[in-house]
């Protein structure tokens, strides 16, 4: 899996996102299907159980503001990529806030892993 090193890594080389990776695709279809079973309740699961184990890190706050960093980026990144659609905005840096907690605490729940798999190949995720 990413380190958070590697996803930064990827920012500055900006190849995160591939060019035309948001045309045609039509964001709200794409977020109600993300709100619904049976994504929801694994995306928030997976959540779960990352923030548990980033709670049990020595220093949690150590990596918080690069995670945030990287969260910033990608919200602004996706925002400019998609003619400034914030739900999409927001929900791109949740799920990367998710996998750089993932990173950082070592918790890497199936549900995180296909997210991180959807956005190697540059895919935007609707199934886990």
């Amino acid at each position: 899996m990413w380190s958070l090193s590697d996803i930064q890594q990827l920012i500055r080389s900006e190849s995160l996102f591939r060019p035309g990776q948001f045309l045609g695709v039509d964001y709200d279809s794409l977020l109600e299907r993300r709100d619904r079973n049976p994504f929801d309740p694994l995306w928030t699961e997976a959540q779960r159980r990352v923030a548990a184990a980033w709670r049990r890190l020595p220093d949690e706050t150590a990596r918080a503001e690069e995670i945030t960093a990287v969260r910033e980026y990608v919200f602004r990144h996706v925002f400019r990529m998609t003619g400034q659609h914030d739900d999409m905005a927001a929900y791109t840096s949740d799920d990367f806030g998710l996998i750089c907690e993932a990173a950082v605490s070592g918790c890497w729940p199936d549900a995180v892993v296909a997210l991180a798999d959807y956005y190697k190949r540059q895919e935007l995720p609707e199934v886990l």
